[in-house]
């Protein structure tokens, strides 16, 4: 398989980090966040945010449910789950783990991201393993662009996510 080209991706990433040191020195908050780091991520990686068969904004499963942040979807069917938080809080708190693994295995949904919009964690709700080990990997923008981080963002990329990329790993 040849290689991807990320060259178009890498100003988006490069544009994003110098956003993400800009905001470092004062608080965000999630709905800034996630219009000023996490939807042009998800543009730039084939995602139509305004389209809420393609991402559903605050997302449930059932009417009674709490809302995820974004459900990707293909064919009105969600495929993985992303819960945003602030930028800089803390996503190792279990607290935040818990709340997008029992939105995504209410769902039935196996992949899930909890981003700050600079570090994206990656879950596989459907391992037999502990919440904490369930971390499959992570990427931190503000570390530098890599091909090893823009590979791992491709994972959720619209066209990976069509073709099952993850669930391959």
């Amino acid at each position: 398989m040849p290689e991807k080209d990320y060259t178009e991706f890498r100003t988006t990433i490069e544009t994003l980090i110098a956003k993400i040191k800009r905001f470092q020195s004062r608080p965000l908050g999630e709905q800034n966040t996630k219009a000023s780091l996490i939807e042009p991520l998800l543009e730039a990686l084939g995602w139509d945010v305004r389209d809420a068969d393609e991402v559903h904004h605050e997302y449930k499963a059932r009417s009674k449910d709490k809302p995820v942040d974004y459900s990707l979807q293909m064919l009105r069917k969600p495929r993985l789950f992303i819960e945003a938080k602030g930028l800089g809080e803390n996503l190792g708190d279990r607290k935040w783990i818990s709340q997008i693994l029992g939105y995504a295995t209410v769902a039935g949904v196996t992949w899930c991201v909890l981003t700050d919009g600079d570090e994206y964690r990656f879950y596989n709700a459907n391992a037999p393993v502990d919440a904490d080990e369930k971390l499959f990997c992570q990427v931190k923008l503000s570390d530098g662009f890599s091909d090893r981080s823009a590979r791992t963002l491709d994972l959720i990329s619209r066209s990976n996510i069509e073709g099952n990329l993850l669930d391959q790993f």
